[in-house]
């Protein structure tokens, strides 16, 4: 994760993805690498799942703090978490006549609340659900990109997204 800077997880279905980044999320709210026990600075990070309940992502962080003997206290006010079934988060969507278009005021939103809450670290999981234009368009995923990264740099904050690895590129690979 870097400031000003669009990053991501990419990897196939079922390897732990979403799994890595709460860990990742609940590592820099509570100030310390759960996986090395090293301290780190605490930061504040907005985790955004837009597929599963948020009650799915409480039970996953509960499950967390007990792993590691985390209370409440640990977290310090520093993890936010939303789901995408109470709010979809769509940056931009193809639209027919006027070809991609960007969704400014939830750009404006999502800045504002970076800003209000001063979010060190954004993390959108799944990339896919948070755009409405072909995956296969390299423009306009480009576009979606750079509003993220646009996104990142106004409030300084590192933006990450989570993105399922294409099977049959995942296959050539091997």
């Amino acid at each position: 994760f870097a400031r000003k800077f669009l990053s991501a997880t990419v990897a196939s279905a079922g390897t732990g993805k979403t799994a890595a980044e709460l860990l990742d999320a609940v590592s820099m709210a509570v100030g310390r690498d759960l996986i090395t026990g090293k301290a780190i600075e605490p930061r504040t990070c907005w985790y955004v799942n837009l597929e599963d309940p948020l009650e799915e992502l409480q039970r996953r962080i509960q499950a967390i703090a007990l792993r590691y003997d985390l209370t409440a206290s640990d977290f310090g006010g520093r993890l936010f978490l939303d789901s995408g079934r109470q709010q979809r988060i769509v940056v931009a969507r193809d639209d027919r006549r006027n070809g991609i278009v960007i969704n400014q005021p939830l750009v404006a939103s999502v800045v504002d609340t970076i800003t209000a809450n001063r979010v060190d670290c954004w993390i959108i999981d799944p990339f896919i659900s948070a755009h409405a234009v072909p995956e296969n368009d390299n423009g306009a995923i480009d576009m979606v990109a750079k509003e993220l990264a646009g996104i990142a740099d106004v409030t300084n904050c590192a933006v990450e997204v989570v993105h399922l690895l294409d099977e049959y590129f995942a296959r050539q690979v091997k």
